[in-house]
């Protein structure tokens, strides 16, 4: 979960990023991402750990895109322009 809280870190100055304490599964964490009105949900599981990268889900439109931790905040600023 340090991962998160770091990538939630550097996403604060420019956009506002929540992450979940405690690992839950994917339909938890898109459920509770709708509920809160979020546009983008992240995931980093196994393999986004190991790779150095997010999984990003627009959830207006299902599409996901997986990008490195270093690629995303410039991804998200760019599509919530």
């Amino acid at each position: 979960m340090e991962e998160a809280f770091y990538l939630a870190e550097a996403l604060r100055p420019r956009l506002r990023a929540e992450y979940a304490l405690a690992p839950r599964k994917p339909a938890k964490g898109l459920e509770e991402a709708l509920k809160r009105g979020a546009a983008f949900a992240g995931f980093l599981g196994e393999d986004e750990l190991r790779a150095g990268e997010v999984t990003l889900k627009r959830l207006a439109t299902g599409e996901q895109v997986r990008l490195s931790r270093e690629e995303v905040p410039g991804y998200l600023l760019q599509a919530l322009g």
